[in-house]
């Protein structure tokens, strides 16, 4: 997908990019539900389960789930009118950026200081 047209709202997005970005939102959101409930399955295998397993399966668990709020929380910015804007410093996020990450949050500059502060 290429975004190729602008509009004054939603960080310079057009309307039918904004429901472009949304549907990729929207099929991220149903892997990463469909992704917990399989792991959820997954809890009630026969094999014994060493300290290991345990701590791969929390893991993977953690990290779907901070995707899934990643996602859900950028489908609020859509609905909200802030979404393409970035929630430090209020700069349009470039659009290569949302193509790649439609759930990005931060700018490039600003991610950036955030990851290096870590």
């Amino acid at each position: 997908m290429t975004l190729t047209r602008k509009s004054p709202h939603l960080g310079g997005i057009h309307t039918e990019d904004l429901a472009m970005l949304r549907e990729m939102l929207e099929q991220q959101r149903a892997f990463r539900l469909d992704q917990l409930d399989r792991m959820r399955g997954a809890v009630h295998r026969l094999r014994p389960r060493t300290p290991a397993d345990l701590e791969v399966d929390r893991s993977l668990r953690d990290g779907a789930r901070s995707a899934l709020y990643e996602v859900e929380s950028a489908l609020r910015r859509i609905e909200a009118g802030t979404y393409g804007r970035c929630l430090r410093c209020h700069s349009a996020l470039e659009r290569a950026r949302l193509e790649i990450l439609p759930h990005a949050a931060l700018c490039m500059p600003c991610q950036r200081e955030r990851d290096g502060n870590r």
